[in-house]
This record gives structure tokens, sequence and C-alpha cells, in this order.
């Protein structure tokens, strides 16, 4: 039957039901002996019926609802954008971690900088940026996204014209001293984030990005929703972000077979972050 919601609406629907066919099936307690105790009888019945029928009624729309919701967004996409809009708008608030030192990649001084020999990090520095953000909030080195880009540029990382390779996450991590390994599922994702650990996910297109992403992804909550440190976008941390939606819209590298990088925070940083 799906979902509890589904189930607790089915049992409450069969107890109002049986109630109604209780009712069909008793005389009632008006004296028959009273003037028009048929036409009070037939009326109770008939309202019995009605609320019976009613019942009938909801449990059918309960138990087709998910193939129908399923079909309305097949048949017609403007159903499901609506359903996306308000889901949107009624999102959680986030507040940014005390512990997150987080980077815009359009900011100054960088901003205007190059990464590489044309590029500026502003448009293709996103990889660079996300990097730092790690290493300058989960050690006790602070990295500028200048200062990464040009790392990453001179130990053959950036791609000219396009943004970063994508092993610049797992080898830059491991470069910098963090352990780090790739997910192959969104179970070990949601697994990791519920461990206090951070990740870096490489988004595709969607709400994040037309193309290519690198996002920073952290303290997740009951409802799966997440943090979202995003470079390029400050207006995505105002509000929390479905893990299903990141999943969905992850593009996995064809270096990784995977969009998304685990970095193994230390014992005493992952308690700090739990806080």
């Amino acid at each position: 039957m799906g979902t509890y919601l589904q189930q607790g609406l089915w049992l409450l629907c069969l107890f109002v039901a049986f109630v109604q066919v209780w009712i069909l099936c008793s005389r009632g307690k008006h004296p028959k002996e009273t003037p028009g105790y048929r036409r009070w009888l037939w009326k109770r019945k008939g309202k019995a019926l009605l609320r019976l029928f009613c019942c009938m009624g909801l449990c059918a729309l309960v138990t087709v609802a998910p193939i129908l919701h399923k079909e309305l967004e097949h048949q017609f996409p403007l159903f499901k954008q609506a359903e996306t809009y308000v889901a949107e708008k009624m999102a959680p608030t986030a507040e940014k971690p005390d512990w997150l030192c987080y980077y815009n990649q359009k900011d100054e001084p960088w901003g205007s900088q190059t990464y590489g020999p044309v590029d500026l990090i502003a448009d293709t520095g996103c990889g660079p940026t996300v990097l730092a953000m790690v290493v300058s909030s989960l050690s006790e080195e602070a990295v500028t996204p200048k200062e990464m880009a040009d790392w990453a540029y001179e130990n053959g990382y950036c791609s000219v014209g396009s943004g970063s390779f994508h092993t610049l996450i797992g080898e830059g991590l491991s470069a910098f001293g963090f352990s780090n390994h790739t997910a192959q599922s969104g179970e070990e994702v949601k697994e990791a984030l519920r461990n206090h650990q951070v990740v870096v996910a490489l988004m595709g297109e969607g709400h994040f990005t037309g193309s290519g992403h690198f996002i920073l992804l952290c303290n997740i909550d009951d409802a799966d929703t997440v943090f979202v440190a995003d470079s390029n976008h400050e207006e995505n941390m105002e509000r929390r972000w479905p893990l299903e939606t990141i999943l969905e819209e992850a593009k996995p590298s064809p270096v990784t077979d995977s969009a998304f990088w685990i970095v193994e925070t230390p014992v005493a940083q992952a308690e700090e972050i739990s806080k």
C-alpha cells in the first residue's frame, strides 16, 4: 500500500466504513411507535450509505494516487514543474555552519584573477574554490581560491577553457592530507553525511548549473535535506536542499564513474561539526 500515510488513511476509511455498515444493519433507538419512524429510519440509513460510498471512493483514491501522480508527471510536464516550484518555496531555510570557511569564486580579489593562462576564477574556478573551502575549513591551513587555482594549474589539473579535470578533487584532497574516496551509491553519500563527513559533488544540468559544477555538501538532517556550499551561487545557501534532488542532478565523472568524493574528516573535526 505504500507509505505509512496511505496505510493510516486506509485504516481510517475502513473504520468509518465499518461504522456505516453497522448503522445500515441496525434499526436505531427511535421508538417504532413514534410517528415518522419509517421516514427517520430511511433518512438515517441513506446518510450512512452516502458516507459508505464516500469511504469506498477515498480508499480507491488512496490506492491509485501514486499511479495517478506518476502518470500526471509523464503526461503533463508542467505538473512536475509546479510541484517542484511549490516544494522549493516551502523548503526550510539554511544557516551556514560555523566551522565552514566559505569562498565565492566571483569575490575579489581572486574573482578577476586567472585560473591558468587565460580563464578567470570567477568563470571556471569552482573546482579550486571548493577544494580551498575543504582545506581551509577542516585543517589549520588557510588556502585562498587563487592559491588553490595556481596549485591546480601548476600540477596539471586546469582544463583550459572548461574548468578543471575531475581528478583535481580526489588527488587534490590527498595532496593536502585528506583521505578520501568516491561514492558509488546514494546510500553511501547519505551515510557519509550522517557521519558528519563532507562530500564534494559534481553536478550536471539542473538547479546548480547548465553544464558542470562542483559543490560541497554537509549537515544532513532527519528529513534528508542538506546544506550546499555553492561557490558560484551564494543564494543556494539560503535554503536546505533535498538529497534526492542532488542525487538526481549529479553528473558522474567518466574518470571515476562517480559524482561524489567523500572527505574522510578527522574524528576530532567530525565531533566539532556535529555540535
